[in-house]
């Protein structure tokens, strides 16, 4: 049996360089914040980056004994596809940590994976095709083309979304994607409407929905832009599009049925993708007011000073030390 200490904690995270973009460099503002709360909880936390190939580093964490360990990894050699390995290496030394299990990750952060099981279950996701067969579910207007294996609105811009000429065009606009990035692209049917964020806290091994988010897009309708949280919104802070997304928890009455609606659905997400600890399932809800659900993040943001999770949380009345306090406790439940 393994003997813990109670008090020590080891965080890990991804590495991050110097000269590395805003998106690459968050992970460093969630060390900062959910370190803090652990200590205000009394533990003593080692701050360590996680490489997969290291041997001492792991042996160092053996070592410590500690209860459980928070897991902020959201990247393997710069690989947001690879951030499952992490935890597969914790469950392979037998360490309790937070969040979702390796085998979650492994699936939610394969976008295509992702859609094919809410297929499957019968979740609605909007049709979508590869680059490389070209065969498209469906014929809409508009494709919005999308990294398979990238979070955080990476590889997202204006000319995401593009209008559909033939089969072939829209089959030879992700092939050149692909080819110039070097990373796998496919398409999605672009759904024209309202876009949610619904985030989920884990409460003694059950979901808790918290109040969803809605995305308002300021003047995208003036200045002719697709209403997409791209990754100017995201990350540029002196863009547009930042200055003018703005989550919003206020709705119409009349919206009450549509809310009802997307909770139900995230939960059925959670449920399906055997999520734990914490996540947030992204929307999307047509002219007609249907929702679907665009992805899955088993690993979203905890930055405290801009996380829409951390947001959602105090709506419910939640503050970002009882929200670290309410992940570190379901880390041990069975």
């Amino acid at each position: 049996m393994l003997v813990v200490t109670q008090k020590i904690v080891p965080l890990l995270y991804n590495s991050v360089a110097k000269n590395a973009a805003p998106d690459e460099k968050d992970v460093l503002d969630q060390v900062s914040a959910v370190s803090y709360a652990l200590k205000q909880m009394g533990y003593t936390v080692i701050e360590q980056p996680f490489e997969f190939y290291s041997g001492d580093s792991l042996q160092s964490i053996v070592e410590m004994k500690p209860r459980f360990l928070f897991n902020l990894v959201e990247a393997v050699s710069g690989e947001a596809r690879l951030s499952y390995l992490a935890p597969a290496l914790f469950e392979a030394h037998g360490f309790e940590y937070t969040g979702c299990s390796a085998e979650s990750l492994l699936l939610t952060t394969n976008k295509i994976a992702t859609k094919e099981m809410m297929l499957a279950a019968g979740i609605p996701t909007p049709p979508w095709a590869m680059g490389s067969n070209g065969q498209l579910c469906v014929r809409p207007k508009n494709y919005i083309i999308k990294p398979t294996f990238e979070d955080g609105s990476i590889g997202l811009g204006h000319d995401s979304v593009v209008e559909q000429k033939s089969t072939e065009d829209i089959s030879y606009i992700v092939t050149q994607r692909q080819q110039e990035t070097g990373k796998a692209y496919f398409a999605e049917q672009y759904i024209a409407g309202r876009e949610f964020n619904v985030s989920i806290l884990g409460n003694r091994g059950k979901p808790e929905v918290l109040p969803p988010s809605e995305i308002k897009f300021t003047g995208y309708k003036a200045r002719n832009m697709p209403e997409i949280l791209d990754y100017r919104a995201k990350w540029d802070e002196e863009s547009f599009e930042y200055r003018n997304t703005v989550p919003s928890f206020d709705y119409a009455k009349s919206d009450a049925q549509l809310l009802c609606e997307i909770k139900a659905i995230a939960k059925a997400c959670w449920h399906q993708f055997g999520l734990k600890g914490y996540a947030r399932v992204d929307f999307r809800v047509d002219e007609r007011g249907r929702p679907w659900v665009l992805e899955v993040n088993a690993n979203p943001c905890l930055s405290a000073s801009n996380s829409g999770f951390v947001l959602a949380a105090a709506q419910a009345g939640i503050d970002f030390q009882s929200v670290v306090k309410r992940i570190v406790a379901e880390a041990t439940v069975q």
